[in-house]
C-alpha cells in the first residue's frame, strides 16, 4: 500500500493525495476510481467535460452562446463531483 501512495503522490503531488484523503478518508485503490484531474476552477471542468464528451455537438452552434455552463459547473458539483479549492483537484464522488 506505501508504494501505491508513492506512485500516487509521484504521478498527482502531495496536496492531491492529501486533499483526497480529507475528502474521502479512503484507500488507494478508490483514488484511480475518483481522480479526474486539477482544473483552476469548477467550471473550466465543467467547459472541459462538455467538449470531451461532445455534449454540445448537436446543437447549432448559434445556440451554444446561451448554454450556461457554471449552472452545468454547479449541478455537477452537487451531484457528482468534488472540488477541491486548494489544489484544484476534481474526484467523483460516487
Amino acid at each position: 500500500m506505501e508504494n501505491e501512495i508513492k506512485e500516487i503522490i509521484e504521478r498527482a503531488g502531495e496536496d492531491v493525495w492529501n486533499a483526497f484523503v480529507d475528502i474521502f478518508d479512503a484507500d488507494p485503490d478508490d483514488f484511480e476510481d475518483r481522480f479526474m484531474g486539477v482544473w483552476d476552477s469548477e467550471v473550466e471542468y465543467a467547459e472541459d467535460y462538455i467538449e470531451s464528451t461532445g455534449m454540445l455537438d448537436d446543437m447549432p452552434e448559434n445556440l451554444r452562446y446561451y448554454f450556461d455552463y457554471e449552472a452545468f459547473a454547479r449541478d455537477i458539483f452537487i451531484m457528482d463531483c468534488v472540488y477541491d479549492i486548494d489544489t484544484g483537484a476534481v474526484f467523483f464522488n460516487h
